[in-house]
């Protein structure tokens, strides 16, 4: 994100800085459609990378279509993540361990076994 702020123009009361903000993709500034709108309400200038220019009322669908595109995949995201997690768990896998002793019980000999083939060629 690339932050720089614009000394006040006309319709910019008291001459404050106005924010405006160039961005490489609308996903990593929010994926959030409310609190993107809100950010673009308030009057913060934002330019994004992936984007057309976004003014008027296609500007605007265009912003808010994307952003919901976005909130989308973050939502699959998080469901296929609980998903693999709870599948892990039932496979007996330790969660939040390291290296052998987080392996479930099954996988653990074959794990030093591949291990121990794969040292010939990683001393070499």
């Amino acid at each position: 994100m690339n932050g720089r702020f614009q000394k006040g123009r006309s319709g910019n009361p008291g001459g404050r800085p106005k924010a405006a903000y160039s961005i490489q993709e609308l996903a990593r500034l929010s994926r959030n459609v409310s609190f993107l709108l809100k950010l673009i309400d308030s009057g913060v200038e934002v330019f994004f990378a992936d984007l057309p220019e976004l003014n008027g009322a296609m500007g605007r669908f265009m912003l808010a279509t994307m952003a919901s595109v976005a909130e989308l995949e973050a939502g699959l995201i998080s469901e296929r993540t609980k998903a693999a997690l709870k599948a892990a768990k039932a496979r007996g896998m330790k969660l939040g361990h390291h290296g052998a002793e987080g392996l479930a019980p099954g996988f653990e000999a074959e794990a030093c076994q591949r291990a121990l083939s794969l040292e010939p060629v990683i001393t070499d």
